[in-house]
């Protein structure tokens, strides 16, 4: 296809985005003479000034983005401030205030462009605009939002947010989206869900929050005169992945917020409609996804080149520019239990663990094995309420329940929430519920699942604390996530989960706190756990393993307990053509009680990590001087010699430099990480350690910009390849003939951009932070 062939399927495109070539209103220009040369396109704004410049390229001239300067030429020499690049397949947009070249799918309107460049003229920088206490007041939530402003003002452009569930994640967003407003950086804001029950809260906490300062509203796909000129938009990710590219083109919108982004940035499309707009994005989650731990990644893109995609893809973190578990900002359980005044902003749990005969066997490696109709069976716990119905369990799981229910002040069951296996197994016992309360007539639980007609409706009855019916919920799994109802009391876990995040998202559903009518405060709730979860997250879940990734065809996980809790199945002969009944009876074999400490379960905690501020905080007790020594990082011989011998390389934890650099996946002295164990210091990010490595080799060895690219190329690869390090320790150097070194021209091209200074060079990168680490791995 020639230039001229590409210009065809271009103009076609600018016109479909609500460019006019001809005519008096035209507003695209070619071939139009500047001091660079000619410009392909010139696109005018809404007074005729110049705008943009689209540069085109015939398709055989590979990626359009390599004429990005040649366009940037034109861009200066017109007084355009926005560049487009394309051939007929690929349409590049290049902010030059904001970075670099980014792939989008149509063009940007002109309606869209030139709303961009009239914003640009009121902004101000972020930070001078206060974050609101009116719409979010708590010390962390100002803490996070000044964090992002101040990033932002240095140019980033995509957040992750994880905090715990009931902190207040809407609200702190809703504050973000008025700093965001009032400082013009944005005009039009998304706000993206993955369920209905998130949006119609959303937009509730929205309106709240900005009284009548905003306009928002709920996007319905086609209705422009509904959504059209509103300052916010929520809309639910499936609503968007049936209009979003008919609807919008890629500038109109300038923040998205993926709320539970854990879930709401996987698969295909709905990744597509997220990357769509050139906007700001923000991620919100409590559990974020992080498919990068722990996995070689060399290794892997040899062996399944597919499966390293699909994680990469996948990874919360790496999708809005973080490092590996490394958040723009966290905020944990922990966190908001132990808070002092004015917190404590959540409620802890207590566990009572309450397993019955059949639940122990079925847990166990070989399964529960019983008759039904004169034929033997076994059955493992992912199958119980699947393959096979147990009657009696279901009821023992229901008297157990109200037996040791968490009442209200006036001895009323607490409201409750119990997540069954399937939408049979919520009315097996929802009837069984029902039958023990006959006071109630029929209204004492009632099934919440989406399979039920009005889900919505009811769901959003329940957590009104003015309906005292019905007290319990019993769903599968549409209350799990982001169903905000204050007033529980009980969670029933009466399924097995084999995800610590989704085990994490549903204990979040009774951490909230809540005052009672007449005053009494909400101090905890009870998750009443019939199928040892607490257990098997407590003694079985690895926490190093890479986490499995869901897609058959390109899964690189190997089998473990993971398939007791949820997955493979017994081969049990006409168990997957009819669903059995099970006549056998059940009693409960085990009880106990945890409290649960300020130190959380051990799938709360980053284990290894709050164990050892934990330990230090213990110090700092017994010896005060050592917060002193850390503020003033002024440790004494004395308070070292101390460290040594009570608290670094003791067994059990052996805490150390080397073990913490693992843990944090950053190399610093060990005053560092007691500085940050104590909250007086923050520990570099691995990016601030790489950049303050090449500042100093630049300064040190007069660098020029190919040399500097060339070394930060390498040590980007040598960070994430073990095996790399490996060999460029020993001073094997072919890796450098594989990609992407291989671009820049291999081994001769690093020994001769170096020359007499390779070796000097090298070896101050073999003692830098950054190579250590990698070392370590």
């Amino acid at each position: 296809m020639t230039e001229q062939d590409a210009r065809i399927v271009i103009n076609r495109k600018l016109i479909e985005s609500g460019w006019i070539l001809e005519g008096t209103n035209r507003n695209v220009l070619t071939e139009q003479h500047c001091g660079a040369g000619f410009s392909d396109y010139l696109l005018l704004g809404r007074k005729g000034q110049n705008l943009a410049v689209l540069e085109a390229k015939d398709d055989s001239q590979g990626d359009v983005y390599l004429a990005k300067e040649q366009a940037r030429g034109y861009a200066l020499a017109h007084g355009c401030k926005y560049i487009f690049l394309a051939n007929s397949e690929q349409i590049y947009f290049w902010d030059l205030d904001e970075g670099d070249a980014l792939p989008i799918e149509r063009f940007i309107s002109p309606e869209d462009l030139q709303r961009r460049a009239d914003l640009k003229l009121l902004r101000k920088p972020l930070p001078q605009i206060e974050h609101s206490l009116n719409i979010a007041n708590r010390p962390y939530q100002i803490e996070a939002s000044d964090i992002i402003a101040g990033q932002y003002e240095k140019g980033k452009r995509a957040f992750l947010l994880e905090m715990a569930t009931g902190t207040g994640k809407t609200r702190l967003a809703a504050a973000i989206i008025d700093r965001f407003l009032k400082a013009h950086q944005a005009e039009r804001v998304l706000f993206i869900v993955d369920r209905i029950e998130l949006a119609k809260q959303a937009l509730e906490a929205f309106q709240l929050a900005f009284r009548d300062k905003y306009k928002n509203v709920r996007y319905k796909p086609g209705r422009h005169g509904e959504w059209g000129g509103a300052s916010v938009v929520v809309a639910t990710i499936q609503s968007l992945n049936i209009h979003y590219s008919k609807d919008f083109t890629p500038g109109y919108f300038d923040l998205v917020f993926n709320d539970e982004c854990h879930r709401s940035i996987y698969g295909e499309l709905p990744r597509q409609v997220v990357e769509y707009f050139q906007a700001t994005r923000i991620g919100l989650t409590a559990t974020p996804k992080d498919f990068l731990k722990n996995i070689d990644i060399e290794k892997l893109g040899e062996n399944n080149p597919k499966a390293l995609e699909y994680r990469i893809m996948r990874d919360t973190y790496k999708h809005f520019g973080c490092e590996p578990g490394e958040p723009t900002y966290r905020y944990t359980i922990q966190d908001a239990v132990n808070a002092s005044h004015p917190g404590p902003y959540l409620v802890p749990p207590r566990i009572y663990k309450l397993y019955s005969l059949i639940t122990k066997e079925a847990a166990s490696e070989n399964g529960w094995s019983t008759e039904i109709d004169g034929e033997d069976y076994t059955f493992a716990i992912s199958q119980i309420e699947k393959k096979v119905n147990v009657p009696d369990r279901n009821k023992l799981i229901c008297m157990e329940f109200l037996k040791y229910a968490l009442k209200t002040p006036d001895g009323s069951i607490g409201k409750t929430i119990i997540f069954a296996v399937s939408q049979d197994h919520a009315g097996a016992l929802a009837k069984e519920l029902n039958a023990l309360a006959p006071e109630a007539n029929g209204r004492f639980a009632q099934v919440i699942t989406s399979r039920v007609k009005g889900a919505s409706d009811l769901a959003k009855t329940f957590r009104k604390d003015e309906n005292y019916w019905p007290r319990v919920a019993v769903s599968v799994d549409m209350l799990s996530t982001g169903y905000d109802c204050p007033e529980i009391l009980n969670i029933v876990l009466a399924r097995p989960i084999a995800s610590p995040t989704n085990y994490i998202q549903i204990k979040g559903r009774g951490t909230r706190k809540y005052t009672f009518p007449d005053g009494t405060a909400k101090t905890e709730f009870i998750i009443h756990d019939f199928c040892e979860v607490v257990e098997y997250f407590e003694e079985e879940y690895d926490y190093s393993a890479p986490l499995p990734v869901y897609d058959p065809s390109v899964s690189d996980r190997t089998p473990g307990s993971y398939e007791r809790m949820s997955g493979s199945e017994v081969d049990n002969k006409g168990a997957d053509r009819r669903k059995l009944v099970s006549p056998a009876p059940d009693t409960i074999v085990f009880t106990e009680f945890i409290e649960v400490g300020p130190e959380g379960e051990k799938v709360d905690r980053m284990l290894y990590q709050n164990r050892w501020q934990e330990k230090i905080r213990e110090v700092a007790r017994i010896k005060p001087d050592i917060v002193e020594a850390a503020k003033t990082d002024n440790f004494t011989d004395e308070l070292m010699e101390y460290l040594q011998t009570e608290v670094l390389n003791r067994p059990v934890e052996y805490f150390n430099e080397i073990n913490l650099a693992k843990v944090y996946r950053i190399f610093a002295d060990i005053t560092d990480f007691i500085k940050e164990a104590l909250g007086i210091g923050k520990l570099p990010t691995q990016q601030e350690q790489l950049d303050k490595l090449i500042e100093f080799l630049k300064v040190e060895y007069s660098l020029n910009l190919m040399q500097i690219r060339l070394l930060r190329v390498l040590i980007e690869q040598i960070v994430q390849s073990p095996k790399y390090a490996e060999q460029f320790e020993k001073g094997d150097f072919k890796f450098l003939e594989n990609q992407p070194f291989r671009a820049y021209g291999g081994v001769d091209a690093y020994l001769s951009a170096f020359g007499d200074i390779t070796k000097s060079v090298f070896n101050h990168l073999k003692q830098s932070p950054s190579f250590k680490l990698a070392r370590m791995r």
